[in-house]
């Protein structure tokens, strides 16, 4: 049988017995061999876009991956000072976060290295797109632009495919592969009612494949969960999310890019300020040049003595605001409206710039 996917072209056979489709299937092989030679056209162990190797790994499809988006990375770079966050992250999540997951529910089962290199790749994105430095902590950065780890997202992937496959919203011969429901349980063990029992796999690398390893996850849903009355409601379900006010979220964009910058670094302790490098070993001593014991950021906004002209225009702009903290000014403050919070934000990043404390 020919199937013909756009500009992919495959051959499947289907039978009950192995030894037909091992013969059937190799005589098709050698016949494009043939072809192949005579024509000096090679062919690929891509399929639809997904590299396929003999032994059953996905280090080949990975390698690929890395290649490809490495340099739309180096682009993203390359714009870091051009563009403001906003559309920094609009081209990272519509261009490039989709090459890291095409098709991953089928690769997800890769070894934890190549794993590993993917979320560095997404890393690496985000620390471009804030402008945090490279010693600044992943958690940070997720926190920062409200990302989920492509681990997480996997999962995710593979879970809402799973439910649509259990819910027939998926071709039949999919939901026929998936292993028997348990069938011991009782009225006290409610708990179990649509598990799946997997059996014993030998390799792990079959026990990490997406059926066996995703159904681990289904058995780990409330059943609520699973009787969700649409995928929608399904994927609210496995991924609660904390709102942020739409406000907040252009507290964090507000600025001019370079400014932007270090009110973010402030944000998550990853600044220029003494304190900051001496934790991560790039000072001595986090002693402030005022004689303070520690410049971070607390004492940069509202304490140290060289910059008391700066800070006094700044809490003179905010005199309305009877509950100023370094969390307000650094984070916003969710219980403020639009406005009022770009004013905090405004007049935060007025005192960065004439304070001239870094170097823009």
């Amino acid at each position: 049988m020919t199937r013909l996917f756009a500009d992919d072209t495959a051959l499947a056979h289907s039978s009950k017995n192995l030894h037909d489709i091992k013969q059937v299937i190799n005589y098709d092989m050698e016949q494009l061999n043939l072809w192949s030679n005579k024509w000096l056209m090679n062919f690929n162990h891509k399929h639809l876009g997904v590299i396929i190797s003999n032994n059953g790994t996905w280090n080949s499809h990975i390698e690929h991956i890395l290649t490809n988006t490495t340099k739309y990375i180096a682009t993203l770079r390359k714009l870091k000072y051009i563009l403001n966050r906003k559309n920094l992250e609009k081209i990272y999540l519509v261009f490039i976060r989709p090459l890291f997951e095409y098709a991953c529910e089928v690769w997800d089962n890769c070894n934890i290295t190549f794993s590993n290199k993917l979320e560095n790749m997404q890393y690496e994105a985000g620390r471009i797109i804030t402008g945090l430095p490279i010693y600044t902590k992943k958690e940070f950065i997720y926190r920062e632009l409200g990302w989920k780890s492509l681990i997480d997202r996997r999962r995710i992937r593979k879970l809402s495919m799973f439910y649509n496959i259990y819910h027939d919203n998926a071709p039949s011969f999919l939901k026929s592969l998936l292993p028997p429901i348990v069938s011991n349980f009782s009225n006290y063990n409610l708990r179990n009612r649509n598990n799946f029992q997997n059996p014993y796999y030998r390799l792990q690398i079959t026990k990490s494949s997406f059926i066996p390893s995703t159904s681990d996850y289904w058995n780990n849903l409330s059943i609520e969960t699973k009787s969700s009355a649409s995928i929608k409601q399904f994927k609210s379900l496995i991924q609660p999310q904390v709102t942020t006010p739409s406000y907040i979220i252009f507290f964090l964009e507000y600025g001019s890019r370079k400014v932007n910058i270090i009110h973010c670094q402030l944000r998550n302790r990853s600044s220029s300020l003494n304190y900051d490098l001496f934790k991560v070993h790039l000072r001595d001593n986090s002693t402030c040049d005022c004689g303070n014991d520690s410049e971070d950021s607390s004492h940069f906004l509202l304490n140290c003595k060289k910059f008391d002209q700066s800070r006094n225009i700044m809490l003179q702009s905010l005199d309305w605001y009877n509950e100023i903290t370094v969390e307000h000014l650094l984070f916003g403050d969710a219980n403020l409206d639009y406005n009022l919070n770009i004013q905090i934000c405004r007049s935060v990043q007025l005192f960065i710039l004439s304070s001239k404390r870094f170097n823009m």
